[in-house]
């Protein structure tokens, strides 16, 4: 996919492989040299509210479209080529499917375009296009503010095509509680982004129609969107996070403050995706150090499982707020990655 650095203003939603690989490092290019050969690798680094893995998909379900299916694709070259972790969400929204293109760094998230086709829709005006490009990431997760960018778009509509973009849009965020009610997928603690647009479009120098935009995306620590909320497709999109493949799936404890934690929303203390636990022998603990500077959460191996297990013990810093907390495992054969999250509140 030729990379143009789009960013996606209508929607919603949203590691690695530099060869495959994928990792949550600060992003730098190493280089080592001998007298026979040089090789650049790229180490990754990704936001713990977007951690992004090559071939695992989110599901969500949508009140209007049903089900929804969103697969991760990284792109290895563009990602080479830039020096930027570059993926694309692929969403299944019925018959459409779209492409997210974004960046996930420890400084922040930005998206940087999408692939439709999409229709835009105000008022009277309707719009398909086959892809949107910025002239500047927006910032999601990071810098955030107001601010003004350029655009262009590719169209079959020879009349949009020779249109020129300019957008304003502003952006902020919110910490807030994903289903809060716990009847859904489960009770996570959330940063909420909105982005409020007006993209102007002209021809010849002359505006034509102005567009309003609004869209909402709920990130969480360890898993990344969990929710989103907006225009999409030209209809009204409400999607929320219902089930998650090829990842570490969530670990719940109820924690009062009196009692020890104990496991709810179903959940067991062995870390497993839906198609079995993680095995000790395939995956190391890849946040490790993080994790033992918090002394009520333990992240071990359990011998019976081979698998790896979290405990929690009671001291003053247990949080008794709702909290949620990333695991890191690191394929230790291919250094893939994949994020996981283990989540505390009271019920």
């Amino acid at each position: 996919m030729p990379l143009k650095y789009l960013i996606y203003l209508l929607s919603f939603t949203f590691l690695l492989s530099a060869c495959g690989l994928e990792t949550d490092e600060d992003e730098e290019e190493v280089t080592e040299e001998s007298e026979v050969t040089t090789t650049t690798v790229l180490v990754h680094d990704q936001h713990p509210l977007l951690p992004l893995t090559s071939g695992t998909s989110l599901q969500y379900s949508d009140t209007s479209a049903g089900d929804v299916t969103a697969t991760v694709i990284y792109d290895a070259s563009e990602s080479q080529a830039q020096n930027l972790n570059i993926y694309e969400m692929s969403f299944v929204y019925g018959s459409n499917t779209i492409g997210l293109v974004l960046s996930s760094t420890s400084s922040g998230v930005t998206w940087l375009g999408i692939e439709g086709p999409v229709e835009i829709t105000s008022d009277s005006t309707s719009i398909t296009l086959n892809s949107l490009y910025f002239d500047e990431p927006i910032v999601l997760i990071g810098d955030t503010g107001n601010a003004t960018t350029g655009a262009s778009l590719s169209s079959s509509n020879e009349f949009w095509e020779a249109a020129s973009l300019e957008i304003d849009y502003t952006t902020g965020s919110s910490t807030t509680v994903f289903d809060a009610d716990n009847e859904g997928y489960g009770i996570l603690p959330a940063h909420t982004v909105n982005i409020v647009s007006e993209i102007e479009v002209s021809l010849s120098g002359s505006v034509v129609t102005t567009l309003n935009l609004a869209t909402t995306l709920s990130f969480v620590e360890g898993i990344g969107v969990v929710e989103h909320v907006g225009n999409y497709i030209g209809t009204a999109v409400s999607s929320k996070l219902s089930s998650l493949s090829n990842l570490p799936l969530t670990i719940w404890f109820d924690y009062d403050g009196i009692n020890d934690p104990i496991l709810t929303n179903g959940s067991d203390a062995i870390f497993q995706t839906d198609s079995g636990n993680i095995l000790t022998d395939t995956y190391s603990l890849y946040n490790k150090e993080e994790l033992d500077a918090l002394d009520w959460i333990d992240v071990v191996a359990n011998t019976s499982t081979d698998s790896y297990e979290v405990k929690l013990t009671v001291t003053d810093d247990l949080p008794t707020e709702l909290t949620s907390v990333q695991v890191i495992f690191e394929d230790k054969q291919f250094g893939r990655r994949i994020s996981g999250n283990v989540t505390i509140f009271e019920e």
